[in-house]
């Protein structure tokens, strides 16, 4: 009988079949995950890393982990290769091929070595997966590779073999390579390094395997040094850097002249779109140069320039790596001795012979100019120190359509006719010159819709035409070096005439002449804020300041500059002016009639009379006048007051008025500032905006205050009447006054104050029940209570005792007191002692025993203890104490020195040195006391930063 388990065999076609479907399935998934790994990986960030100068091959200072942290990818998901803008690698298992793409330009460079090794490693991939796997079986490729059959052995495994034996003598070579030529790299000046593999195990891996991965994109090299031999020096040619070997070089920086060696390697980099050249000496060596390079984003040019042109020290930005151990000639620039001749001698002889070498470089690129006409991508264009000869302004505005910043530092003079039109994408516009002169230069602007920024040179007058830039923002000057710049800041041009038109943008314009022949401004919507500035006449020699400066000596600014008058008699939507260094005598202010968005005005260093001042009052939409040396008498400030309502800011020169009166400004925000007054007559009421402080230089025979609640501050160098009448201040923060009678009335209208953090009352009388209400402001931290007298219930006066330091004690945030002869004793130094946040103590004058002032070594915050020379301190205090002379006077201590300082500074008046914190006391703590480690409380306060 025939048994019905046991199953047919499988014929050997439908076995065949099985696998070649399988095969076909697995080498489908295989293509489509090398795929996916081959796919470009587009680069996000990049890492700068400056090398040491004294870097050699041999050396590890090649950060890949600081590269790595910076820099990461972000890998496309899709099987074709989609390309991002920007740079993308691809290839698997090592980075094959670069594409650079801009815009609609996409470049690419492959890797011959590594695309052989990716190849040969997908082979031995494909052909091990799917051949081996499931064409053979794993049984009889091991079989027949051990114990050939019938003279037959595995194919597959033969040719798997092989393939890993071509596959690992490249593998060596290759990272090998990568390895040398990324050391190379440490005699760059700078380098920007991305590595496109940030997985963690890279970390663990070796340097000759991480290099494989790290790509050097950009690189500055040194293309010759210079050797000090003769004074002046000399270049001679140094080994450069094989730049061909970085496949994704894609900025380039050339730093010295160019000498014998070509550069046709640059040239032939086909990711290169950056190109960077500095201390050029030959215009045609440049030019020889670019004109082989057929693509550029940004190109920068740097010529040769003198030391008086390289800034602070004779340095340019270059000399300051001291690459090769000192600056480009070995000689110190900052050398500077009065008593030695020598400097002078040496100084005139550099001097001469570098006039001699600017004179022979200008000979040697006479008639020579630079052509960028090929480079119709060039997006950024950097010029320095290079001669308006050498330029064919004309040819790059023709044919740099594609330009979005021109940045040229001239070499000398400017031409006398700048024209720049119709250029589309041109963003920012920067000119600087070496030299300036008196004959204006005419600066033509026209159809730039994408211009947002112009800066022109300092020093130097400008006719400008700028007609249809209607996204201009700023027009500022610059000085050829930004360190020339006053505090870092772009200083305002000099117009001699100006006419703008369609700049729909422009909110702020700012300009300093003297005289203009044309003022044109039509098309600006959104202009705003108007300042023009008069030009101040120079230092006068042994001054070194501009305090002795008269308005009265510039030019009657009437007729000088007649034309910006009457476009301001227009109808104009004007909310801020400025005038400043002007004559304004005779300028009629009734013509700005029509200015009815004006808001405020500006006047620094102008004539301005009080009549004028009055007009502009009178405006609807005028709020603030800000005049601060304008000096009006009493009753032109009572003119202004009148003409307007809604002062807001009212800045005049109140110093100077024996009577301030202000009442009923609703809408009065600052007026006298933090200006000291001589007024002996103060009035303010019904002031309710008023954030302002009273500064007096003397006593006061008349002080009224009357609801303005927003005042800050009253310091009166003297003493108040007795009359004064102080009410509705309660947002006061500051009230000092002295020898005069603190009255009740005064305490009352203080209580209000719940803000109050300084009180002086030094020399004065106060009541009994000043001390019930110390405690109670929770704000107050600075108290001047020197020579201070107490009247008691009884009437009796007596001096301030320990009965009274106790409520000083009770203050929760007490700082700083002055107890100048004062009767207190130890006992109130004891009290004291224990205010946590107590950091300032004067007890000058006072009869304290030896002894008395130990109780302050504890307290570890006290940065200052004023004492006379005859005083006892504890060892500890020594370095924060402040002693008076040999005839010690406590009066010699300034009545607002504490008060002052904890408004302005908000330290007390300290040492020039920082104290240093005194050690802890050693040895276990007292019975009954936890020690600083201590587990019996929680939190230990943290001992302040010294």
């Amino acid at each position: 009988m025939v048994s019905t388990s046991q199953s047919a065999p499988t014929p050997a076609s439908v076995e065949k079949s099985r696998r070649i479907a399988r095969a076909v399935v697995v080498g489908v998934i295989m293509v489509l995950w090398m795929g996916w790994m081959w796919a470009p990986r587009t680069i996000s960030s990049s890492e700068a890393i400056w090398f040491l100068p004294m870097s050699t091959v041999d050396s590890t200072e090649f950060d890949y982990q600081r590269a790595s942290r910076n820099g990461y990818v972000d890998r496309t998901f899709s099987f074709f290769p989609t390309i991002n803008n920007g740079w993308s690698v691809g290839g698997f298992p090592v980075d094959a091929y670069h594409f650079v793409r801009k815009g609609g330009n996409t470049r690419f460079t492959i890797v011959p070595l590594a695309m052989t090794l990716n190849l040969l490693s997908v082979a031995l991939l494909l052909v091990g997966g799917v051949f081996l796997t499931y064409l053979e079986s794993p049984k009889d490729v091991i079989l027949t590779t051990l114990w050939p059959r019938g003279g037959r052995r595995s194919r597959v495994l033969i040719g798997l073999t092989l393939i890993a034996c071509v596959i690992v003598p490249i593998a060596s070579v290759y990272f090998r390579r990568c390895e040398r030529v990324n050391r190379q790299a440490y005699q760059a000046r700078e380098a920007g390094v991305i590595r496109s593999v940030n997985h963690p195990f890279m970390t663990y891996m070796p340097i000759w395997f991480q290099s494989a991965f790290t790509h050097i994109h950009r690189l500055e090299v040194y293309t010759s040094a210079w050797e000090p031999s003769a004074k002046q020096g000399s270049w001679r040619e140094k080994t450069d850097i094989e730049l061909t070997n970085y496949p994704a070089l894609q900025s380039v920086g050339l730093i010295g002249p160019f000498l014998s060696k070509s550069f046709d390697e640059v040239a032939e980099l086909p990711l290169l779109e950056s190109l960077s050249l500095y201390r050029v000496e030959s215009v045609d060596r440049v030019q020889e140069l670019v004109a082989q390079v057929p693509m550029l984003d940004t190109l920068e040019i740097q010529m040769s320039r003198g030391r008086r042109y390289r800034g602070d020290r004779g340095f340019d930005r270059f000399d300051e790596m001291n690459f090769y151990g000192g600056s480009w000639d070995d000689r110190d620039w900052g050398r500077y001795d009065q008593d030695d001749e020598s400097f002078y001698e040496e100084s005139a002889d550099d001097e001469s012979e570098e006039t001699d070498s600017e004179r022979n470089l200008a000979v040697a690129n006479a008639g020579a100019t630079f052509d960028f006409r090929h480079l119709d991508t060039l997006r950024i264009l950097r010029l320095g120190y290079v001669p308006a000869s050498a330029v064919n302004l004309d040819a790059v505005v023709s044919s740099a359509r594609e330009l979005e910043e021109l940045d040229w530092q001239v070499a000398g003079l400017m031409d006398k006719k700048f024209r720049v039109a119709e250029l589309p994408k041109l963003k920012v516009l920067v000119i600087s010159t070496t030299e300036t002169d008196d004959i204006p230069v005419e600066i033509e602007v026209k159809r730039m819709p994408n211009l947002h920024s112009l800066f022109l040179p300092r020093e130097q007058l400008f006719d400008i035409t700028l007609d249809r830039v209607p996204l201009l923002s700023s027009i500022e000057s610059r000085a050829f070096f930004a360190m020339d710049d006053e505090d870092g800041v772009d200083s305002i041009p000099m117009i001699a005439g100006l006419t703008i038109k369609d700049a729909p943008s422009l909110v702020t314009l700012d300009i300093v002449s003297n005289e203009l022949k044309r003022f044109e401004i039509d098309g600006c919507a959104s202009l705003r804020t108007l300042s023009l500035s008069g030009e101040r006449p120079p230092v006068r020699w042994g001054s070194g300041s501009y305090n002795d400066f008269d308005p009265d000596d510039n030019p009657d600014a009437s007729k000088a500059l007649r034309s910006f008058w009457e476009w301001l008699a227009k109808e104009q939507g004007l909310n801020s002016l400025s005038l400043a260094n002007l004559n304004l005598r005779r300028v009629d202010f009734s013509a700005f009639d029509k200015l009815k968005y004006l808001r405020s005005v500006w006047f620094s260093d102008c004539n301005a009379a009080v009549n004028q001042l009055e007009l502009l009052s009178s405006l609807p939409s005028m709020r603030e006048l800000h005049a601060p040396a304008v000096q009006l008498s009493e009753r032109g400030v009572k003119r202004l007051l009148e003409a307007n309502s809604k002062w807001e800011v009212l800045q005049l020169d109140w110093s100077k008025l024996a009577r301030v009166e202000i009442r009923d400004q609703l809408h009065l925000r600052s007026a006298m500032g933090n200006r000291e007054l001589s007024a002996q007559t103060i009035q303010l009421e019904n002031l309710p905006r008023l954030h302002d402080h009273i500064f007096t230089k003397s006593s006061v025979q008349k002080l009224e205050l009357q609801n303005v609640p927003q005042l800050q501050g009253i310091f009166v160098a003297g003493r108040i009447p007795k009359d004064a009448e102080i009410g509705g201040v309660s947002a006061l923060e500051h009230f000092c006054i002295a020898a005069c009678d603190f009255t009740l009335e005064y305490l009352e209208a203080l209580k209000k104050c719940e803000n109050l953090q300084t009180l002086c009352l030094p020399n004065c009388t106060v009541p009994n029940e000043l001390f019930e209400q110390l405690p109670s402001w929770r704000k107050l931290s600075a108290v001047d209570l020197k020579l201070l007298r107490i009247t008691q219930d009884s009437g009796e006066v007596v001096p301030l005792s320990d009965v009274h330091t106790a409520s000083l004690a009770q203050m929760p945030g007490l700082s700083r007191v002055n107890l100048d002869r004062t009767a207190i004793t130890g006992r109130s130094i004891a009290m004291l002692s224990r205010c946590k946040d107590l950091q300032a103590v004067s007890v000058r004058g006072c009869r304290l025993k030896p002894g008395d002032l130990d109780p302050l070594a504890e307290n570890r915050v006290l940065t200052e203890l004023n004492v006379t020379s005859r005083m006892q301190v504890p060892e500890e205090l020594e370095d924060v104490v402040v002693r008076g002379g040999l005839f010690d006077d406590p009066d010699e201590m300034s009545t607002f020195d504490m008060s002052w300082n904890s408004i302005f500074t908000g330290e007390p008046r300290a040492r020039d040195r920082s104290r240093a914190v005194r050690p802890v006391r050693r040895g276990p703590p007292p019975v009954g006391e936890a020690g600083p480690l201590s587990r019996r409380r929680q939190e230990r306060r943290r001992e302040p930063t010294p």
